[in-house]
This record gives structure tokens, C-alpha cells and sequence, in this order.
């Protein structure tokens, strides 16, 4: 634990399961994951179009154990275009 109580978790534990290209994009992955109780981290990810190159994205992790779960979610969403499955 940490000084504020916190669980610490190893970040080998996180796993990518989403990488959102827009705003709004991400902002319907965050609620979807945030509506099915699954904790995920944000991190800024450089992807890469067939037409039209790199672009800036966000990335979301969540823990192995809840890997499963977030892509259920994600995909009852209509979320699978930035799907990492």
C-alpha cells in the first residue's frame, strides 16, 4: 500500500485493450468502462493509418483480470475500431 492507502499495483499488470483516435471516441470508451465498474488507466499512444499515417491516440489499460470484461464492454458499446483483443 501506499502512503495514502492506496493498492499499488504493478504496471505489468495493466494491459492495453483500447486506443481511442478523437475526443469523442475516448470519452465513449471511458463511459463504458466506467458503466461496467472497470478501473482503467490513460496513457498518450502514437498509432499509425494505412492512409494517412501516425496520428496521436489515447490508450486505455485496465488489469489482466479485468481484460475480458472491458472488451465485452467495449464491444457492446460499438466500440471495436481501436479494439486491441
Amino acid at each position: 500500500m501506499s502512503e495514502s492507502g492506496e493498492v499499488e499495483r504493478p504496471e505489468d499488470a495493466l494491459i492495453p485493450v483500447y486506443v481511442a483516435g478523437s475526443v469523442k471516441e475516448a470519452t465513449k470508451v471511458e463511459k463504458a468502462l466506467a458503466d461496467g465498474d472497470v478501473e482503467y488507466s490513460l496513457r498518450h499512444q502514437k498509432y499509425t493509418t494505412f492512409l494517412f499515417g501516425d496520428y496521436d491516440g489515447v490508450a486505455f489499460d485496465v488489469l489482466e483480470t479485468d481484460r475480458d470484461h472491458a472488451v465485452e464492454l467495449l464491444r457492446r458499446a460499438g466500440l471495436k475500431k481501436g479494439l486491441i483483443s
